[in-house]
């Protein structure tokens, strides 16, 4: 009897996530079935649809026969759309592929395990339609309160800016050096302008005016 080759695929949606337990344990579960592992693919991505590099390397190797088992560590590491991993698992079965999850300790070679497949897949589609719909609602609840969302405007340092105008630095080298658009720093070294002169002129009205000095002469007389 030929040797079970077996592809292992993992992946995480983010950078924080253990991409390397997932793998350990996909390992062991094919040390224990006594499977040969014949090619591991992992990555960090989103599952909402199947445009990934190793999952489309994976794909690619499925289809020219080079394995005769699929390891995941959940079903829904293959994807989160329940209708196109639905479809892809039909044509797996098709080329005699058997697909195992060791989080559902379930794989695709018997009847239970196909139809515990199809209920999982859905209810993996349900929870990323949920999360998304809540992460809509506070997002707009954030709105509601006024919360500013997105990337944190850089920051312009004005007063900088006005001093390399004033040694004659141009614009455009000025637009280059505060990475913003010339219309964008003329406005703003502009306005730092007419605020400066405006704070001048309200220090030199506070300022007491100064008693003036007599002449030597005239003390010289007193």
């Amino acid at each position: 009897m030929d040797e079970n080759k077996t592809a292992i695929y993992c992946r995480v949606s983010t950078e924080q996530q253990e991409l390397e337990q997932q793998l350990q344990a996909c390992r062991r579960f094919c040390e224990a079935k006594g499977w040969q592992v014949a090619a591991e693919f992992a990555e960090i991505g989103s599952g909402k649809n199947f445009a990934r590099p190793q999952f489309q390397a994976l794909l690619k190797q499925l289809r020219a026969g080079a394995f005769q088992s699929l390891v995941v560590f959940r079903f829904d590491r293959l994807g989160r759309n329940s209708r196109e991993v639905a479809l892809l698992f039909d044509e797996l079965e098709r080329r005699g592929v058997t697909v195992a999850s060791l989080n559902e300790n379930l794989d695709t070679s018997s009847p239970i395990g196909r139809a515990m497949r199809e209920i999982i897949l859905v209810l993996a589609q349900l929870e990323r339609e949920n999360i998304s719909e809540a992460t809509k609602q506070r997002l707009q609840a954030l709105k509601n309160l006024g919360k500013k969302l997105g990337r944190k405007p850089r920051e312009f340092d004005a007063a900088l800016a006005f001093q390399m105008r004033q040694a004659g630095q141009s614009w455009r080298k000025l637009a280059v050096a505060m990475h913003c658009p010339q219309s964008t720093v003329r406005k703003k070294v502009n306005a730092f302008a007419v605020q400066k002169r405006v704070v001048e002129n309200q220090l030199a009205q506070a300022l007491p005016a100064s008693p003036p000095v007599q002449s030597s002469a005239f003390n010289a007389q007193s």
